[in-house]
């Protein structure tokens, strides 16, 4: 029953473009939306934000420790209450529904998009202030990004303005995973993406080990009976999934690699069959 209520928030108000339009710095988990300007789809996945930093030739990635976890109730009940404007026992309500012991969950329905909200009064502020030094900031749930055209750029007053908006809603930086890197010292990559390009491109090696994966199915395809298998599905699927990433990069190779996959669908089970049957005699 909360997932069902949850679905419903989800789908009547988070998702709705007409009740929010998600800012051009957000990716992950919100939905794509229209250009106003020439009303074009705009992707707001992984792909579409490692775009925003083709051409960087440095780069200061921030991680927040325990992010989904460290998400207070309050701040859902101030999103409820100030960003959708809803009464205060509505949002009260809403945030009860949307958070377990005070904080929200990693996992449940309405967290990712509580996650891209969480900061929806002090990062347009930020985004700003570092578009002024010539910088992109960019968020995907809870990798911060920020590039440079300049190499070996200082990143400190980046790095003191972005801790300083997460400190004001009690949001810890992961101070392991955050670094500045430059073009002069490793390959710059961006949610996995190398990004010192006119477009984002696979890294060097990832084509190659996608038709590895690609030919472990075709060798277990060929056992018999495992076609119709959970494992055989879950392999099946992760597989698809890495030879779809070649049609977002715009790779000349997915084509290809799609004939070969699509040869190797996964048998459905008997048992399942025969019960359909017997449901459709019925």
């Amino acid at each position: 029953m909360l997932r069902k209520i949850q679905r419903r928030i989800n789908k009547r108000i988070f998702s709705r473009l007409s009740i929010i339009q998600w800012p051009d710095h957000l990716f992950g988990s919100v939905p794509n939306q229209r250009d106003p300007k020439n009303q074009r789809m705009i992707n707001k996945d992984y792909v579409s934000c490692a775009a925003k930093h083709c051409g960087a030739k440095s780069l200061l990635k921030v991680d927040v420790k325990n992010f989904f976890d460290n998400i207070h109730k309050d701040i859902v009940f101030n999103i409820f209450e100030n960003f959708m404007k809803f009464d205060r026992e509505t949002s009260a309500l809403l945030a009860e529904i949307c958070c377990f012991q005070s904080y929200v969950i990693r996992g449940a329905l309405t967290s990712s998009y509580l996650a891209s909200l969480c900061l929806y009064d002090v990062e347009g502020a930020v985004v700003e202030r570092l578009m002024r030094k010539g910088l992109v900031y960019t968020r995907l749930v809870d990798d911060i990004i920020v590039s440079s055209k300049i190499s070996n750029y200082d990143f400190s007053y980046s790095l003191d303005i972005v801790r300083a908006m997460l400190t004001s809603k009690e949001l810890p930086l992961n101070i392991a995973k955050t670094r500045s890197i430059s073009v002069s010292t490793e390959p710059l990559t961006v949610h996995g993406l190398r990004v010192a390009f006119h477009e984002p491109r696979l890294p060097s090696g990832e084509v190659s080990r996608i038709r590895a994966a690609l030919k472990n199915i075709e060798n277990l395809a060929s056992e018999r009976g495992y076609r119709t298998t959970h494992a055989y599905r879950h392999d099946f699927n992760r597989c698809m999934g890495r030879v779809n990433k070649l049609v977002r990069v715009g790779h000349n190779r997915y084509e290809s690699l799609l004939g070969r996959i699509k040869k190797y669908f996964r048998y459905p089970q008997i048992k399942i069959l025969s019960v359909r049957v017997r449901c459709l005699s019925v």
